[in-house]
């Protein structure tokens, strides 16, 4: 066994194996034998549904940050697509294979399962999973999300990002195309026909990999031949110089093809800011942008230039848009929030526990 620690007083206990597809490993359960918990949390995986029963003698509590997805689901996205992001898609593609009785008999042996969003609780549901059985607690925003530039600041910035003065389409995370950055290529070419405008796309490169999808957009760019109406900036920016970004954007665009990991923090992000947000209706993104956003459909070049074009023609939208994602996010739960309604959770199970040692 590896040696212990302790951080911010949380014993930590270190396993060579967590488990196998037979059960827990022998030495998580002599640790649970010795910690004797109230409940034991679980981090769950697409490919948790299809290992043995897990059941041990405590409450157990999943958290699912994987969004479910039908087969279908995944191949809409192309061929080209699929074999070119098939270690991305491969644990969705486990999923989606996944028997839904193997979902159900593993969700069975939990007390509660968390998950992040309304559409993950839904697609649960359509499994035969009971509706009291998950528990929605969506991921959390800062408060320095909500802090927005001083008006001169963003004046000066805007006439040094558009020195022309023309509108500004924003897209920013990573250039993965399963986000979609590929199709607003297409779309901000059909949109530059009938709007002078330009685009930003801040390229976050996680990893060397994503190269090889920047250059696909850089590519795109000039084939299309608009490489003198877009802009790919590649590099972390600080939070206050990504909010900048975001601020002096006339419209964002999030055109998700595929959510990896459940509810983009990118979409809460440019809400926060009051920014009239345009993405897709994929998993949670649909719920938080319901009538504070514009939905399209995942990989249509065609629907998201004419979302663009609506919005940039009509002042009045965009300016509601905006005004309806800030008022929802200034109501929107915090982390600290988020972090008391996993405590509650707890302590249904650790009352439930020590009601039951009373009356042993």
């Amino acid at each position: 066994m590896l040696e212990n620690d302790t951080t911010d007083n949380v014993n930590i206990r270190y396993v060579k194996r967590l488990n196998s597809i037979f059960g827990w490993s022998k030495e998580v359960l002599l640790i649970l034998e010795e910690e004797n918990p109230d409940a034991v949390i679980i981090l769950l995986g697409l490919t948790s549904f299809l290992k043995m029963n897990f059941k041990i003698d405590k409450p157990m509590i999943g958290i699912l940050t994987s969004p479910l997805y039908s087969l279908r689901d995944i191949m809409d996205l192309g061929l080209n697509e699929i074999i070119r992001h098939f270690r991305y898609l491969l644990i969705h593609i486990i999923g989606a294979i996944t028997p839904r009785f193997l979902i159900r008999r593993r969700i069975n042996s939990l007390e509660r399962i968390v998950v992040l969003s309304q559409a993950n609780k839904k697609r649960l549901e359509d499994y035969g999973v009971s509706s009291g059985r998950v528990k929605v607690i969506p991921p959390g925003i800062d408060e320095s999300d909500l802090e927005l530039p001083e008006k001169r600041e963003v004046n000066e910035f805007r006439k040094r990002v558009s020195p022309k003065g023309f509108p500004i389409i924003l897209y920013f995370g990573s250039p993965l195309t399963l986000r979609g950055p590929d199709t607003l290529i297409k779309a901000f070419t059909e949109v530059c026909k009938n709007f002078p405008s330009k685009l930003i796309i801040l390229s976050r490169l996680e990893h060397k990999e994503l190269i090889k999808d920047e250059n696909i957009l850089k590519n795109s760019t000039r084939k299309n031949d608009i490489m003198d109406s877009v802009e790919i900036i590649s590099s972390f920016l600080e939070r206050k110089e990504l909010r900048k970004y975001i601020t002096v954007a006339d419209v964002i665009c999030l055109p998700f093809k595929l959510v990896i990991s459940d509810v983009p923090i990118t979409v809460l992000e440019a809400m926060a800011v009051g920014k009239p947000t345009i993405s897709t209706n994929i998993d949670g993104i649909t719920e938080l942008l319901d009538e504070r956003g514009l939905i399209v459909k995942p990989c249509s070049s065609d629907d998201l230039a004419k979302s663009i074009m609506v919005v940039l023609a009509n002042n009045e939208l965009a300016r509601k848009l905006g005004s309806s994602a800030r008022s929802f996010m200034l109501d929107y739960p915090r982390w600290n929030q988020i972090g008391e309604n996993f405590a509650k959770l707890m302590a249904e199970f650790s009352e439930r526990e020590e009601l039951w040692q009373r009356h042993r």
